[in-house]
């Protein structure tokens, strides 16, 4: 789209055993048939009516309340302001961590707000070209809340760490962050998270 920017938000989740970082491998690379640990987490949901009349973005998918669009590079600065104000969109990551642990990676049978500590750390926001299906290639400006999650309940803890490779969690260091490698066969995309503990 010409003069147009990608503009993709989320929460990403800061979740510590001792040394090591739980971190999952990426659904969308896998996919595209690559193995990426990437942090837990992902895309905000928004609600539409709430953005500013003076923001005229085209949203990456209709049918979604998720906070990935194309908006003219000239309206940046406004749309931070609005994001910044944490208003009209979600300001946590419970519901992806949910999705994630329970639905998708299977680690546990249930999860409730009550179950979790959740922390905001910091935002950060780079500009990057995107890996994600569709959007391979696109230079996209990435905006990405950080939140420290801890786990309240001893059953939840105990799921995350007997957790099966086979399941596509797992615990790395921050070595191995830093690194970008599990082994051959394994990236990570993580780096965001250190210095966020």
């Amino acid at each position: 789209m010409q003069g147009m920017m990608r503009v993709s938000c989320g929460a990403l989740c800061v979740i510590p055993n001792g040394n090591r970082l739980l971190l999952g491998i990426n659904r969308n690379l896998r996919g595209k048939g690559q193995a990426v640990l990437k942090p837990i987490g992902g895309a905000l949901h928004f609600d539409r009516a709430g953005l500013p009349v003076n923001l005229t973005p085209t949203l990456a998918d209709p049918l979604t309340p998720e906070l990935r669009l194309f908006l003219p590079a000239d309206q940046l600065d406004a749309f931070s302001v609005w994001f910044t104000a944490r208003q009209a969109r979600e300001i946590s990551p419970f519901r992806e961590l949910r999705e994630e642990l329970v639905d998708e990676y299977h680690a546990m049978t249930d999860l409730t707000p009550a179950d979790v500590e959740i922390t905001y750390l910091r935002t950060v926001t780079t500009q990057r070209l995107s890996d994600r299906a569709g959007f391979t290639g696109t230079l996209t400006h990435s905006i990405q809340e950080i939140y420290r999650v801890r786990f309240l309940r001893l059953y939840h803890r105990v799921a995350l760490m007997q957790a099966a490779p086979d399941s596509g969690l797992y615990w790395v260091t921050e070595a191995e962050i830093r690194a970008g490698r599990l082994n051959d066969a394994i990236t990570i995309q993580a780096e965001t998270l250190l210095d966020s503990r």
